[in-house]
């Protein structure tokens, strides 16, 4: 094992200091030397009685405290260790985590910077974790309270830059970007955890510290200012004891799991008791002179976030159940609910906002005006602000996002509708004790049931547009509308219940019903004795061409967007076209196209097929939306990869896809729509969509 050298920088904790040595003992039989570093205290650090290999550097005297990037500097400069070990004077190692910081390091090589996690038991909260990104910083990076690396790797990244020395905070954050610069593997080491007490710190930071180093780090790192502006908060305030800890980690996982990865986002809790918070979740305490609701107020206050932050504030007893990604993207000033039974008043259980003066000017009149109290609380201060004016004149976010907020009370009898995304809560009950199912799913760590799943294309719209034109080229007929008939069709998904409903679907068969088959199915007929009638396929994937080789039909419908390997398989076929975004301007302007308007799914596209082919009584089979153990009859290797999640609908639980939710939600607003005109449709099998179909019945 290398030389180690440990370096700590000093300031005025003296006790803090002997309670840490007191736990370096353990490392006694290390190869390593123990910098201390003493920034210029007016009273000079005192060596405890100690085994170790102690050398203290004594910078020149300072009346205050400055940024110990100096001391750090200075140590590694004289550090006799091939390996340099980072941290501060008052961390204690409850555990040994240096030998293994080292291994670990030695196996990644002189790249490696490696990162013990660290607790704080003041604020209950992890200051170096996996679970802790660092804002601004690059994702899997983390702010190292004891952290290992060689010290070429420091010299080659400069080691802490000084311009940091006479201001307070991100001389680390710049580091972290300077190692990864010099091309640093970052390893956060959650099994080796050592303890950052707060206690007995003295360091009073003058004002405007933090701000100037601020100013600096942004000026420097424009990636670190662009990922702050792209970064939302999340807000919420714990005050009192009408709500537990668990009401702040459940809200935390359910925004988590509402959110997509590409979103840059951190989880923060206003609050006066931090136990039993969470990892991941910063803390702003509360002033003691404001209790419950008032709390609400004090989240504009000037200075808590950075001017131009984008805030999202949620109520304890909020219900997130889809997706927040658009509604993350406002970028107006401010905006609430409206009252959900009084539309003319606010209701700001939900609120958006940019952090700076506007916003700040609830926080600054309420103080003005003498921190005055009523019944309503922070409803009534923000209704009649600026004599209601302000009321009036911000944005309501069921203006701007319609159908995504709704109430429990009012809307969801007995469920959400399609497309909500937040279910607010208001008086009793609480989702804790509302003693309904899909809510218990919902609220809970890791919870599943109802989400909203955006439908994603799976090939870029460039592409799609391309084989359009490449099938227009092609001179097949287009699919138009047909006279109503007494035909009947029997529509085949590939759904695991087609092993069980494939006597119905030979009976059909054998009185002459239409057979119409989508994508696999038509392998999975031929192989059970039957050769559908139709095949349709609106995949623009090239690898869909396989459905066609592997099997045969009487006649081929297949959508534009088709890729143009699929059309190279079939002499004949009839071309309609999906609704899709953009279709418009690829088709041409003089010749009439019946768009099919049915969802994202082929299943769904072939029930507006048969009706535009004059159907009107329909079967469907394999129409599962769900699985046990396979997600199709057959083996179709282009669905291996999907995400499995479970849904749960009035007690009963389902293995599914997002895929295959987003069709059940789609099957429920296209069917009524045929049904309207006169279509009767009937479902075969078992799972999500048919247990569905029946509630629908």
């Amino acid at each position: 094992m290398c030389k180690i050298s440990l370096i700590l920088p000093y300031w005025d904790r003296q006790e803090a200091a002997n309670k840490a040595f007191a736990s370096l003992e353990k490392y006694s039989d290390l190869d390593m030397e123990v910098i201390v570093v003493d920034d210029g205290n007016r009273r000079p650090f005192v060596v405890p009685d100690t085994k170790l290999n102690v050398r203290v550097i004594n910078l020149p005297l300072k009346l205050r405290p400055k940024s110990p990037l100096t001391a750090w500097n200075a140590g590694v400069r004289q550090a006799h260790g091939e390996i340099i070990i980072l941290s501060c004077v008052e961390i204690i190692h409850e555990s040994p985590v240096i030998g293994e910081m080292v291994k670990q390091l030695e196996d990644i090589g002189e790249s490696g910077y490696v990162l013990a996690a660290a607790w704080c038991p003041d604020d209950g909260i992890w200051h170096c974790h996996s679970t802790i990104s660092v804002p601004t910083c690059p994702k899997g990076t983390g702010i190292g309270f004891t952290s290992a690396l060689y010290k070429s790797l420091y010299l080659k990244a400069g080691g802490f830059d000084e311009e940091y020395r006479e201001g307070a905070g991100y001389e680390d954050r710049d580091f972290i970007y300077r190692l990864v610069k010099a091309g640093a593997k970052f390893v956060t080491r959650d099994d080796l955890a050592v303890i950052h007490p707060k206690t007995g710190a003295t360091i009073q930071w003058e004002p405007g510290a933090f701000d100037r180093n601020e100013k600096l780090y942004y000026s420097k790192w424009p990636e670190a200012l662009e990922a702050l502006k792209q970064t939302v908060t999340f807000l919420c305030l714990k005050a009192g004891k009408a709500y537990g800890s668990e009401y702040v980690n459940i809200l935390k996982d359910m925004i988590s799991r509402n959110l997509s990865k590409d979103i840059l986002a951190r989880f923060v809790c206003m609050t006066d008791d931090i136990q039993g918070l969470t990892d991941g979740i910063e803390i702003i305490k509360l002033p003691e002179d404001l209790e419950t609701w008032w709390g609400k107020l004090y989240m504009f206050k000037r200075g808590l976030f950075r001017d131009g932050e984008r805030i999202v504030f949620m109520d304890l007893d909020t219900l997130v159940i889809g997706s927040l990604d658009e509604i993350v993207k406002y970028e107006g000033q401010f905006a609430t609910l409206k009252d959900f039974y009084h539309p003319q008043q606010l209701g700001p259980a939900v609120i958006l906002w940019e952090a700076g003066e506007y916003a700040s000017a609830i926080w600054d009149e309420w103080v003005a005006e003498g921190k005055p109290r009523h019944p309503m609380g922070d409803l009534w201060w923000l209704n009649n602000l600026d004599q209601g004016r302000f009321r009036k004149d911000i944005d309501k976010l069921q203006d701007l996002f319609p159908n995504k907020f709704v109430s429990f009370k009012a809307d969801c009898n007995p469920y959400p509708p399609i497309g909500t995304s937040i279910v607010c809560f208001h008086g009793q009950p609480k989702p804790a004790n509302c003693m309904v199912e899909w809510v218990a799913d919902v609220w809970k760590i890791g919870g599943s049931g109802m989400v909203e799943l955006d439908a994603v294309s799976n090939t870029v719209k460039e592409t799609v547009a391309k084989n359009i034109r490449h099938s227009l080229s092609l001179g097949f007929d287009w699919l138009h509308m047909h006279k109503v008939h007494e035909g009947q069709a029997v529509i085949v998904a590939g759904g695991p219940s087609i092993k069980d409903t494939l006597p119905e679907i030979h009976y059909r068969h054998g009185i002459g019903q239409t057979i119409i088959a989508v994508n696999g199915t038509a392998k999975f007929l031929n192989e059970n004795g039957i050769i559908p009638d139709i095949h349709i396929i609106i995949d623009a994937r090239p690898e869909n061409a396989l459905f066609i080789k592997e099997s045969n039909a009487k006649s081929y419908f297949l959508a534009s967007q088709c890729a143009p390997e699929v059309f190279d398989t079939i002499n004949d076929c009839t071309l309609f076209h999906m609704n899709t975004e953009g279709i418009q301007d690829v088709l041409p302007k003089d010749r009439e196209a019946n768009l099919v308007s049915s969802g994202t799914t082929v299943g769904l596209a072939a029930l507006v097929v048969a009706y535009m082919l004059g159907y009107r009584k329909m079967h469907l089979h394999g129409f599962d939306s769900s699985f046990e153990e396979n997600h199709h009859a057959y083996q179709q290797i282009q669905n291996d990869a999907d995400r499995v999640i479970e849904v749960s609908v009035s007690g009963e639980k389902f293995k599914s896809t997002p895929w295959m939710v987003k069709q059940a939600q789609q099957f429920q607003e296209l069917v009524p729509q045929l049904v309207d005109d006169d279509c009767i449709i009937t479902v075969a099998g078992s799972g999500l969509l048919p247990f569905i179909a029946r509630q629908m019945s």
